[in-house]
């Protein structure tokens, strides 16, 4: 989905003491730093390590190959007691996120060997390590376990996820059809901001390209996607000419999208016009394919779409729309735009057609009941002066029936606290009106998230309210 393959600059420490009273003693953990990379590359990174690090040419090596790389974290596991200020000073210039791995080669000392001190005593290095960088104000992610140890091996994998998704907020490339929707504040950023902040890149997309790109869509991709459909949704309701202009046009964004190398892509539907249906299935469809979305020319929201997408099975663009008081409920709502993959398993999807807000032309819309099952949502703002604040809480999707009197994509959703005091806390903490919906509960990973690109973090508090 990402398209990207993070790397992590690996750091395996040990003490140039030991290896000069044992020269290659370094060398039995061979098969323990193999397990490490395995797990490493099983979260979804590539691995970059200089080897066994115990003296000051390992770490200048260290530093060469990881700028070449490129790496986006580091990982530090100590095969012994490594002394801190051997690696302090590197860690604090990289101005990287840091996750220190504290484990050792055995699970337990309950049979313990002569020599079973020497290869599991790391722990006081991580000790040692993790006091320094506090002192020095370095920001670091510490997990503690053994990897045989299955709720260690979930936490390990939540963890890296945490630090890839971090990665993938970077220097991403969103293309924008229009101009931001006038007014709303709660997502206005300034580009420039953006490029600081994050190397994000926003590259326009004319109504005009999409118009020409979707006339040159090849026949064969057309039908092929449109029997696709068939097998997936209900197409009675819709005209085959709207469902042809619809494919066409979803073609054309998409190519659009894969060929200037875009992880985002939002649209202002004000600024569609007259020469084209405003492109919901389009946008719906990109964002079933992990491509990032935020409405009304949301860019800041649409990054969100990547690295959520890693977190999560499936996440996409919503908003909360109206408070059921009485069941405890908030009905979730766009104009539009949704994710198809939170379909309802074993029910009756649909396509259907009607004319969107300032469009003449017919527009296709996903319509379909949503999975029943816990989500997290999360809402992105920037902040006056500089910084970003993120709001994030669960929710559950409840199993109702569509609303035949709502035309648009729909659910609803319950909250853990009354929803008065649910929406009170969201407002205190300055929740936006823009958010995404990922499924499942992901907040040990957004807090992790949020460290690394320095969000302010806050949740819903479902125990005092």
């Amino acid at each position: 989905m990402s398209g990207k393959v993070i790397k992590a600059g690996f750091l395996p420490l040990y003490l140039k003491l030991y290896d000069d009273a044992n020269p290659g003693g370094h060398e039995q953990f061979v098969p323990f730093i193999k397990t490490v990379e395995e797990r490493l590359e099983k979260c979804g990174v590539g691995v970059v390590t200089p080897g066994v690090v115990f003296d000051t040419p390992h770490v200048e090596k260290a530093s060469r190959l990881f700028t070449e790389e490129g790496v986006s974290f580091l990982v530090t596991v100590h095969l012994a007691y490594s002394p801190s200020l051997l690696i302090a000073d590197y860690l604090e210039s990289l101005r990287l996120p840091i996750l220190l791995i504290d484990i050792t080669p055995e699970f337990t000392f309950e049979a313990m060997e002569k020599d079973y001190l020497m290869r599991n005593h790391g722990i006081h290095g991580v000790m040692d390590l993790a006091g320094v960088l506090t002192s020095r104000d370095v920001k670091f992610t510490a997990i503690a376990g053994h990897p045989d140890d299955g709720a260690f091996a979930e936490k390990m994998e939540k963890t890296v996820s945490a630090f890839r998704a971090g990665a993938l907020m970077k220097n991403q490339k969103v293309g924008i059809t229009g101009t931001p929707f006038e007014g709303m504040g709660d997502f206005a950023v300034d580009f420039a901001d953006l490029a600081t902040d994050f190397g994000t890149t926003v590259a326009e997309v004319p109504v005009e390209r999409i118009v020409r790109e979707s006339q040159a869509v090849d026949d064969a991709s057309v039908r092929r996607r449109i029997e696709e459909d068939r097998r997936v949704w209900d197409v009675s309701e819709i005209s085959e000419r709207d469902h042809e202009q619809a494919v066409r046009d979803y073609l054309a964004l998409r190519n659009i999208v894969e060929n200037e190398g875009m992880s985002a892509y939002t649209m202002n539907f004000q600024h569609i016009g007259r020469s084209m249906p405003t492109p919901f299935y389009a946008c719906s469809a990109l964002m079933s394919s992990g491509i990032g979305y935020g409405g009304e020319g949301d860019v800041l929201t649409a990054t969100l779409g990547r690295p959520l997408n890693v977190l999560s099975q499936a996440a996409k663009f919503d908003e909360f729309f109206c408070a059921d008081w009485k069941n405890n409920r908030i009905l979730m709502s766009h104009m539009g735009e949704t994710d198809g993959r939170f379909v309802k398993t074993g029910s009756s999807p649909r396509l259907i057609s009607r004319e969107a807000l300032l469009n003449p032309n017919t527009s296709i819309i996903y319509r379909f009941q949503a999975e029943p099952g816990d989500v997290t949502f999360v809402n992105l703002s920037p902040v006056r002066g500089g910084g970003y604040r993120l709001v994030a809480g669960l929710l559950e999707i409840v199993d109702t029936p569509i609303l035949e009197d709502i035309s648009g994509p729909h659910y609803q959703v319950s909250t853990r606290i009354p929803v008065g005091a649910f929406l009170e806390q969201y407002a205190a903490h300055g929740g936006g009106h823009h958010i995404y919906i990922a499924r499942g509960n992901i907040l040990y990973e957004l807090s992790l998230f949020s460290r690394q690109l320095g969000f302010d973090y806050r949740t819903i508090d479902t125990e005092t309210a």
